[in-house]
């Protein structure tokens, strides 16, 4: 399989730095992707993610500067739902897998830091992402 995959933590606070504990939202391709080398379709269905008091959630996504899916240029578009405190205005944003500086740490697990750049920050009204990146299924 061509495509990777990320995790995208959705780092979202409150005015007094805590993380957000109700609510929710999804991301969802910007285009259907047909990915003719790995013999697949990429739909538009909505990944969904909750925030929660255990944690920030981090769903699974394709990055889209994948070799296999087309067309080039597409994004993720992010939506959250009405219990999300604030209302949160919607995003389209570009999340490649690479490449880009990054620090990575010498534990069990690993953990991988980088800061986003000109190409990677989104395209309106989002701010605080952090990404993760993930192995390939």
């Amino acid at each position: 399989m061509t495509a990777l995959y990320l995790n995208l933590v959705i780092d979202r606070y409150d005015g007094q730095g805590n993380p957000y504990v109700a609510g929710g939202g999804t991301l969802t391709p910007s285009t259907e992707m047909p990915d003719p080398a790995d013999r697949m379709l990429v739909g538009q269905a909505p990944v969904p993610f909750a925030f929660h008091a255990s944690g920030l959630p981090a769903p699974k996504v394709v990055s889209t500067d994948s070799v296999g899916p087309q067309p080039n240029g597409w994004t993720w578009n992010l939506a959250y739902d009405s219990k999300v405190p604030g209302s949160p205005a919607a995003a389209s944003y570009y999340l490649p897998a690479g490449p880009v500086a990054f620090t990575a740490t010498n534990a069990s697990p690993c953990v991988v830091t980088w800061a986003p750049t000109a190409s990677t920050w989104p395209r309106r009204g989002w701010w605080g992402t952090s990404r993760t990146r993930s192995s390939p299924p």
